[in-house]
């Protein structure tokens, strides 16, 4: 039990820390759940906009690729995300399974546009929230492990 704290904590003072790095960009949305009802209609798609602007349209591609395949991988939707007309070279995706080879409890994609990123989770669950965050100070949009995209 006290690992687990320990982790906890450690796991707080980074989040806290690593939000530090970040400098002033556009204002940032706050995670939140987004609605399970998938609209019929894609929202537009702005090749040279924001992440603000392209933040409907992320959700839609990830909404409809996770109800398409609800044991979506870390592969699938990086490629569902580039058929949607994302960067692939702007993407971080974290590992579809955990260290003891079961499914991970969530996978996270990021897909970074200047100096935002669009942030999508995808829960084992079905669940998907997502958020737009600044880059952080390491250029990157995720902490920890993430996949090879080729």
């Amino acid at each position: 039990m006290k690992f687990r704290t320990r982790m906890w904590a450690l796991s707080t003072a980074l989040v806290i820390a690593l939000a530090g790095c970040a400098g002033t960009a556009e204002p940032v949305e706050t995670p939140s759940a987004t609605e399970s009802a998938l609209p019929e209609v894609a929202p537009t798609y702005f090749p040279e906009g924001s992440a603000n602007q392209n933040k409907a349209y992320f959700d839609w591609v990830m909404m409809k690729h996770i109800t398409e395949q609800p044991k979506a991988t870390h592969l699938t939707i990086v490629d569902a995300l580039v058929a949607g007309g994302f960067n692939k070279k702007a993407m971080e995706v974290t590992p579809s399974k955990s260290g003891t080879g079961k499914p991970a409890d969530a996978i996270i994609v990021s897909v970074k546009i200047k100096k935002l990123c669009l942030v999508g989770q995808r829960m084992l669950d079905g669940t998907y929230y997502s958020s737009v965050e600044r880059v952080l100070a390491t250029g990157k949009c995720l902490v920890g492990e993430t996949e090879p995209i080729n």
